[in-house]
């Protein structure tokens, strides 16, 4: 399936942010993407969810196997660059990797064994007729971005966040980890 190629946009807000959620704290904050990033991480992700519909002993579906780490602003801990969408995000990378699924079967399952087997041919021995219809796809949607959160700027990775406003504790970079101070 590596040839399956995804063209998958998520809102981002007024500044060019994009959210995000830390898989451990649960927190959400947002970042400026650079779009070679944003698509990459889409992708693997989609190719996790897709293996983990067509085998339910896959691994983590927000894993995939990437092996970049990111950390959380909020409570600094790690995990893979691949596991910080929020539940919504999942849930619209999830309908295009259904669609895929349902582009694949309907291709090279259900519309061959129509035209081989179904028409009502009679004649010989056995006759055998397949009928069975195409797997539907969903219209991918999620909600638009709000201009929301506090700018928050990274200077050891040249980077940006935009943070909840609330609290005075260190705001870890989220590309390299290191702590930075709320009151610069």
């Amino acid at each position: 399936m590596s040839d399956i190629q995804l063209d998958v946009s998520f809102p981002l807000d007024e500044d060019g942010f994009l959210r995000r959620e830390c898989p451990l704290c649960n927190r959400e904050f947002k970042v400026k993407p650079r779009s070679a990033e944003m698509q990459s991480e889409a992708e693997r992700t989609a190719h996790a969810l897709l293996a983990q519909q067509s085998d339910s002993n896959a691994d983590d579906a927000e894993g995939g196997d990437d092996p970049r780490e990111r950390w959380c602003p909020y409570c600094g801990q790690q995990a893979s660059a691949t596991s910080w969408w929020t539940q919504e995000q999942v849930e619209y990378l999830t309908v295009f990797a259904r669609n895929i699924m349902a582009r694949l079967v309907n291709e090279h399952f259900i519309r061959p064994m129509n035209r081989s087997f179904g028409g009502g041919r009679r004649g010989g021995l056995v006759s055998i007729e397949f009928k069975g219809d195409e797997m539907d796809e969903q219209e991918p949607w999620i909600s638009p971005e709000p201009n929301d959160m506090v700018r928050f700027a990274l200077p050891c990775c040249e980077r940006e966040l935009k943070i909840e406003g609330d609290g005075d504790a260190a705001i870890h970079c989220f590309f390299c980890g290191f702590p930075h101070p709320r009151g610069r």
